[in-house]
């Protein structure tokens, strides 16, 4: 059974004067049994904050590996935002009450899957794909 891979990200834009309203989204990237790049995702949210676009992410990884792989051994996701990985960990409380929505639903799709999930903090410099469609992402919400 295959073990995947995800490394995600999630982008805030702040507004620009008259020019751009202030917009997020988040990307992420799937890794193969090969190593490779075999699916990438650029989504748009509805304008909030980076920690819910960092959330989106993760869980946006979960519910495509739930609804698209089958046989998973293991699922790994690697993150830059430690506040999510910390949050997901109970290392840190989760306070405000759109983050306790998306840490809820993470807990259910935690629940749903017959395999490990692990989520993994990375250095920015190590998640730059991931990075690159996020602000794609945000970018898309004009």
């Amino acid at each position: 059974m295959p073990a995947y891979k995800f490394k995600t990200d999630g982008s805030h834009l702040s507004k620009v004067a008259n020019r751009r309203p202030a917009s997020t989204g988040f990307g992420w990237h799937l890794f193969g049994e090969n190593g490779y790049i075999n699916r990438m995702a650029v989504k748009p949210i509805i304008p909030s904050s980076n920690n819910v676009a960092e959330w989106c992410a993760v869980i946006d990884a979960v519910e495509y590996t739930l609804d698209n792989l089958v046989d998973v051994s293991e699922l790994s996701i690697e993150t830059d935002s430690e506040l999510v990985v910390k949050q997901i960990s109970g290392d840190y409380a989760v306070k405000k009450d759109n983050l306790k929505l998306l840490k809820a639903r993470y807990d259910q799709l935690l629940n749903q899957a017959d395999f490990p999930i692990v989520v993994k903090h990375i250095p920015r410099e190590e998640n730059q794909i991931a990075d690159a469609l996020s602000k794609i992402a945000s970018l898309l919400n004009d």
